[in-house]
């Protein structure tokens, strides 16, 4: 099925272009004074998107493969709502087809009594897309009589308004309440709405920042002049190694695709009859938390099998020696099978997660977990075959938070399809990137974002780049180094010891 995006004339991608690199530069303080707003339909049953499921012949009407619906219509809900760094202001119903009129008095009640709420003094700015009532004649006026400043928005951009993810949540926290009717709906998107912490909102605009910033630089690098086809010379590579302080190595799932742990991606890549982008989602867990666990516990019995190979070995080799010369090498995976620690890497960053953390879904902790099984009722279950049969664990049975007083459930401390990369790791990951003179990029197909950003923005300060993969990917053209073949093979050779190392 075809994905539906916006659609993007070069008109609006001029328009995008100019609004990142208008605001290439900007502090992470200046977005905590912008307030985000935005108008989404929520639905009375389900979630607005089709629905994949797999089921047996002639099972299409069981209630699981099903989405309820109503014969006659006004089944949803228009809301507005607005939020900042500070928090989520106030949510409104929208009962009636909006007017610029309309939307004018929405702001009166709601956007300036949650600016005044969340503290937001003054110099804020107000960010609206460009719907038509949002530019209408009288919305402009009334802005300019409230001497409110807009932000000015790319046409055609909702993927960049954070508020879409606080809506994607919304959605999830109210289906889990079940909601009765439209009223019953209404009444809990406000009581949802409200609960979302001032901490995710903080969280989400840094991560917003950073990922614009990004994109930013990587968008200008891409317009500058192809680059000569890179190098393969290994000696050449050696003596910028000579003289690299601060190396930053970025790997992927090529990497441990050597110790022989499955990807779950591509031809072939099920676990039964799901991806890993069927289950590796916050929907999935909240639909079924049995399924979801049984899979990652299977995944987690999996690497209990499996071993660091020459790659990591080499990395974790070369981090323990040139740490003794004064110099230093940091790590950043994507990968979650924490086989950089079991080399003995020392200075890691893990991106995604690890497979061996677990968070609670109420206290929120996070804690490394290494039992097997993780608890009694996932024991010799996640049979990854096809014909398998789900073990249907009660949800009290999962695994639990052992914090005092909590009992919560517990959920794997990775990052799923859909959410947001922790703002502080993505901090450090730039301030890691920014002071290295040499970058590998190791194992990496280049197309999973932000990761795929990392190394082209490297490569446009003019540092070295060096790429050890099976095959080229799109970022190959923007790096000095390009070597083929297996992490395992090419890797080893190029961090061994130089000549000019003091033994």
């Amino acid at each position: 099925m075809a994905r539906k995006v916006p659609l993007l004339k070069p008109a609006h991608v001029k328009a995008r272009l100019k609004f990142a690199n208008d605001h290439l530069d900007d502090l992470e303080e200046s977005w905590e004074k912008v307030m985000w707003s935005d108008e989404t339909k929520i639905e009375l049953f389900g979630h607005n998107s089709t629905k994949c499921v797999w089921r047996k012949k002639n099972d299409e009407y069981h209630p699981k493969n099903t989405i309820p619906t109503v014969k006659h219509g006004g089944d949803s809900i228009m809301l507005w709502g607005c939020f900042s760094a500070h928090g989520t202001g106030r949510l409104h119903c929208i009962k009636e087809r909006m007017t610029g009129a309309m939307y004018c008095e929405i702001l009166g009640k709601y956007l300036l009594p949650s600016v005044r709420a969340l503290k937001m003094g003054r110099g804020w700015v107000f960010q609206h897309d460009n719907d038509p009532k949002h530019t209408a004649r009288i919305t402009k006026e009334w802005l300019c009589k409230k001497h409110i400043k807009v932000l000015v928005w790319p046409s055609q951009s909702p993927d960049l308004n954070p508020i879409e993810n606080l809506w994607r949540e919304l959605k999830l926290h109210v289906s889990q309440r079940q909601p009765r009717n439209l009223t019953d709906l209404g009444k809990i998107c406000v009581e949802e709405w409200a609960k979302i912490p001032p901490a995710v909102c903080a969280n989400l605009l840094a991560c917003w920042g950073l990922t614009s910033h990004l994109c930013a630089a990587v968008r200008l690098n891409w317009r500058s002049p192809k680059m000569a086809r890179p190098s393969s010379n290994l000696t050449k590579f050696r003596k910028e190694f000579k003289k690299a302080k601060h190396i930053a190595i970025i790997t992927g799932a090529g990497v441990s695709a050597e110790s022989g742990v499955p990807t779950f991606r591509g031809q072939g890549g099920y676990w039964r009859k799901w991806q890993a982008q069927d289950l590796a989602t916050p929907e999935a867990f909240s639909r079924d938390p049995s399924l979801v666990w049984e899979f990652y516990h299977y995944r987690r019995e999996v690497m209990r099998s499996k071993m660091p190979n020459p790659a990591h070995l080499a990395i974790a080799e070369c981090e323990s020696r040139l740490s003794q010369q004064g110099r230093s090498v940091v790590i950043i995976t994507q990968n979650i099978d924490e086989l950089h620690h079991r080399a003995g890497s020392k200075h890691v960053y893990e991106i995604h997660g690890s497979l061996f953390k677990t968070r609670c879904m109420s206290c929120g902790e996070v804690k490394a977990n290494h039992k097997s099984p993780i608890c009694p009722a996932l024991e010799g279950k996640g049979e990854p075959d096809p014909n398998a049969k789900d073990a249907r664990i009660p949800v009290e049975d999962l695994p639990r938070c052992e914090k005092r007083g909590c009992n919560g459930l517990l959920r794997p401390h990775v990052v799923w399809f859909g959410e947001t990369l922790d703002s502080d790791i993505l901090t450090a990951v730039e301030k890691e990137l920014e002071k290295c003179d040499l970058c590998l990029v190791v194992g990496t197909s280049s197309i999973v974002y932000p990761a795929a950003m990392f190394a082209p923005q490297v490569a446009g300060r003019g540092v070295p780049v060096a790429e050890f993969n099976m095959e080229c990917t799109p970022a190959t053209k923007r790096f000095k180094y390009h070597f083929e073949g297996p992490c395992g093979t090419t890797l080893p050779p190029a961090l061994e010891r130089h000549e000019s190392e003091a033994i």
